[in-house]
């Protein structure tokens, strides 16, 4: 895990997407990140020592789950807040917006291989508390034990599939709500 004391070099770190952020307040004067590359999957665990605002778009060849760790109903994405039992779906080359109401917090994100079905386009997926639970314990889990050590190793596979599976599961029992930008059709 990387501490960074500057707002703008922490956001430079982060993997996956093209982003553009906005700081809209300090606590602790402090962010973190941790990435692993599993090989077919990367995940990512973050954690902001203030609120902001992030406008980016998805870079990785497959799609990315994104998944607050803390604060899940602070995180709104496309304009709808988060909950315990839902996460945020990115295909590859979509765009997103994410607001954190919440000061400090921490997410992750699992980018999974591009052969793995996605929505069309981001959109909110409800898929119960105790399955998002376990992404976010496995994520966690993945990086504060294999952020330090050599890629490839037969850990970094074990624990691509394990995510796979958690995330597979979610995926067959979400209910997704596509979010609809703009005004309702009248």
């Amino acid at each position: 895990m990387t501490i960074f004391d500057d707002f703008d070099a922490w956001g430079d770190a982060v993997s996956g997407a093209s982003l553009r952020l906005v700081c809209d307040g300090v606590e602790p004067r402090a962010w973190t990140l941790g990435i692993v590359d599993l090989g077919t999957v990367v995940v990512q665990v973050a954690s902001e020592g203030g609120g902001n605002i992030c406008y980016g778009g998805n870079t990785h060849g497959g799609p990315i789950l994104f998944v607050p760790l803390t604060h899940a109903a602070e995180h709104v994405v496309n304009g709808e807040p988060l909950d315990d039992a839902s996460l945020f779906a990115i295909p590859s080359g979509s765009d997103f917006r994410i607001r954190v109401r919440r000061r400090a917090h921490a997410w992750c994100a699992i980018a999974l291989p591009g052969d793995i079905a996605a929505p069309a386009s981001s959109m909110k997926i409800t898929c119960g508390t105790e399955t998002v639970a376990r992404l976010r314990h496995l994520a966690s889990e993945v990086v504060a034990t294999l952020a330090d050590r050599p890629a490839g190793t037969p850990a970094h596979r074990a624990a691509a599939g394990a995510l796979l599976a958690a995330a597979a599961a979610c995926q067959t029992a979400r209910v997704a709500k596509r979010i609809v930008l703009g005004r309702y059709r009248l």
